[in-house]
Order: C-alpha cells, then structure tokens, then sequence
C-alpha cells in the first residue's frame, strides 16, 4: 500500500468513526487511543475553527497521545461531513449543538474529558458547556472571540466557478507566505488548509448558508460555566482581533490566561505542554 503524504498520514491511521447526531447532521471523528494507557488516561476531545484539519494539530496530537486518547471532531464544513437541507448553519450556536451531540453519541465520560480547539471551535465549545451545563475535568481553548461577526462564509459557489479557485490558488499561497513570514510553521499549516478547501470532493463548506447574525458573547452565555478553563492567545496572531480576544476576560472571571508567541503555538508541541501541565495541575489540586 503506498504510503499517504506526510500531511496526511495522522488521518491515514486514525480510526474513523461516523455519527449521526440529534440534529440530522453527520460527522466524522478521528480517534487515537492512548498509547500508553493507565488509570490517569484521559479522553481529550478537540474541536477546531474553520479549515482546521488535524494536521495543524499534528504536533500536539503526536505528544498528547501518547498517554491520552484523543477524539478529533471534524466540524461541519470540512469534507466529510453531511447536512440536511433545513440545518446548514455554521455559527457559534450550531457548532455548540453539535458538539454535545456529538459527545453524546460517542459515549464519554464528561467528566474524564478535557475539551480543546481553537477559534470559532472554542467558543462553541464555551457555549455547549454553558447551555448544557457540562463538566469536563479540564478545557483548555485556544482564540475564542467576545464577537464573531462572520460566523457564515458567503456561498462562493455563487460567483466562483472551481476552475477559478484553482488558478486562484498559487494567489492564495503567497498571501499566507507573506502575511505568516515570520512563523514558517503556520505557513506550511494555512496552505496544507487552502488546499483540502479547494479539492472539489472537500467543498462542504461551500454548501454553508450565506450569512448569520454575528454571535457576541454575554454573561448570558457564561454563567453556567464549570471551572478550570484556560484560554491560550497568541501574542502575534494575523488571522484573529486582539482586541475581540482580550474582551473575552470579562465574561471568564475565573478563566486563566495564557499568551503564546506565535499563532502556531496554540495548536504545536508548545500547545501540548500548556495541557499537560494544566491537567497536572489540576491532579494536584483535587489530591490537596
């Protein structure tokens, strides 16, 4: 069998679960059992932003494996996701439905969970928790936003014919060379993710309904929050508003902050630790 490309070999020996959930929606998960497991094995349930596939994760993914099992939720607008007619949303409260659906039919304890992801993915993870009141042992998230004011992307297949995003491509790559100069892993990350968007089998996310209302986050939406939440912020970060990021501490009081150097840093080796050592900490704490 020839071997996948670098790129692709996480997903190539993942086991691929298909769900059906609640709201006629059906998602694919990536699961990676633990390879060493124990009686401090957890289930780490990451669910990530738009155009996120698990090879930006890659690195974390490799390191929290190797003594967790983890649980890669391939949102709705990736490629193998399916959506009935009357529910193709892709907003904060949509993706915060899906999420605990999908928990649902997969069966986790909640409370040996630790919940991750980043973007539009963390808020709708903040929001499941609080709309369903659930009880991770840890969430740690990475870019969630107080405003989301495009939570929809326009239905390009309107206005751009497939052969076009393909001579647009090249384009593309050098907008993200240029803009991500400075963070050489975040390059390679945003084009691996431009390309499975323009792949003609991978255009889900074209099927998305054009515009919703922007979602921003009230103490409405966080008072029912279970604590330890860590958010993690890049200190440089071109695809997220600093100032939308920041606002967030207002509504998580009790959230603890963490900033990383560069946007890669929220999702690589570096993202990793952040976790590993917060579960640590919150081990420590439980025994005193």
């Amino acid at each position: 069998m020839r071997k996948p490309k670098k790129e692709y070999y996480l997903e190539w020996e993942a086991e691929k679960i298909f769900i059906n959930l609640k709201n006629g929606t059906k998602l694919r998960v990536l699961y990676y059992p633990a390879i060493t497991k124990s009686e401090n094995t957890l289930n780490i349930v990451y669910n990530s932003g738009f155009n996120s596939y698990v090879y930006i994760w890659l690195e974390s993914v490799e390191e929290l494996r190797k003594y967790h099992n983890i649980y890669f939720i391939e949102t709705r607008e990736k490629e193998f996701c399916e959506m009935p007619e009357n529910n193709k949303d892709y907003s904060v409260p949509i993706l915060s439905e899906d999420f605990k659906y999908a928990l649902d039919e997969l069966g986790l304890d909640i409370s040996k969970c630790v919940f991750t992801g980043s973007s539009i993915g963390s808020n709708g993870i903040l929001l499941s928790m609080d709309k369903y009141h659930l009880k991770p042992f840890l969430a740690v998230l990475a870019t969630p936003m107080a405003i989301m004011e495009r939570t929809n992307l326009i239905d390009t297949t309107l206005w751009m014919p497939f052969y076009v995003a393909q001579l647009l491509k090249p384009f593309f790559y050098l907008i993200i060379t240029i803009m991500f100069r400075n963070d050489k892993s975040q390059v390679k990350t945003m084009k691996h993710g431009v390309s499975r968007m323009l792949k003609k089998k991978s255009m889900a996310w074209l099927r998305l309904n054009p515009l919703s209302k922007p979602y921003v986050m009230s103490e409405e939406h966080t008072r029912n929050l279970h604590y330890p939440i860590v958010i993690v912020n890049p200190g440089a970060d071109k695809t997220h508003d600093s100032g939308l990021m920041s606002k967030i501490e207002a509504f998580l009081p009790k959230a603890k902050f963490v900033t990383v150097p560069v946007n890669s840093d929220t999702h690589n080796k570096h993202f990793a630790k952040i976790i590993l050592d917060e579960i640590e900490n919150q081990r420590n704490k439980e025994e005193n």
